[in-house]
């Protein structure tokens, strides 16, 4: 192979490794049905028995936190695109879905909040950091996340099964995208 031929192959590997780092990122596919699932049931739970959501949220959120990135780490290796900065960039802007819990429950205690508006602003704070997530990893969120918290608002006026239908679109906003991507598009 002459050096001229070399020099074009490396230069179109780096072009390509240029275009895969630019593209959007999707959420891995096991990461989003298990949100999708986590969601919906979740959600389900605070309509049918709200005195379990709590213990179930709380739990599977944090199994999340511990678990996701491990998934998200092997898929970026998988894909041969593991960047540590980027991962922990990722990793604490989930992070922060725990810390606005953590806010907001502190706060809704503090002021005498019954349990429904502080589950409703949960949600509005999630779907905030869904939206910037959007913004950041996978386009996908930037529309979820918008109807995450027109959800978390409008289900003061949804006299039954508000959250059920809440997590039923969340989850399908998760789920349905995976349907439509290959597998190299399925990176962290």
């Amino acid at each position: 192979m002459s050096q001229a031929q070399q020099a074009s192959d490396d230069l179109h590997y780096v072009r390509q490794a240029v275009d895969r780092r630019d593209r959007p990122r999707n959420m891995p596919t096991p990461i989003a049905w298990t949100v999708a699932i986590y969601v919906l049931v979740g959600y389900s739970l605070l309509d049918i028995r709200p005195d379990w959501a709590g213990i179930f949220l709380a739990v599977g959120g944090m199994a999340m936190g511990i678990v996701f990135p491990l998934i998200g780490r092997r898929t970026a290796r998988q894909e041969g695109e593991f960047d540590r900065a980027e991962a922990m960039r990722i990793n604490l802007h989930w992070l922060s879905i725990l810390l606005a819990i953590v806010g907001v429950i502190a706060l809704g205690v503090a002021r005498h909040v019954d349990g429904q508006t502080i589950g409703q602003y949960i949600a509005l704070t999630i779907g905030l950091i869904y939206f910037l997530g959007g913004v950041h990893f996978d386009r996908n969120l930037l529309w979820l996340g918008p109807l995450l918290m027109a959800g978390a608002i409008a289900i003061t006026y949804v006299p039954h099964y508000g959250w059920t239908a809440l997590g039923a679109l969340v989850a399908l906003g998760l789920v349905v995208p995976t349907w439509f991507r290959t597998r190299s598009a399925a990176t962290v």
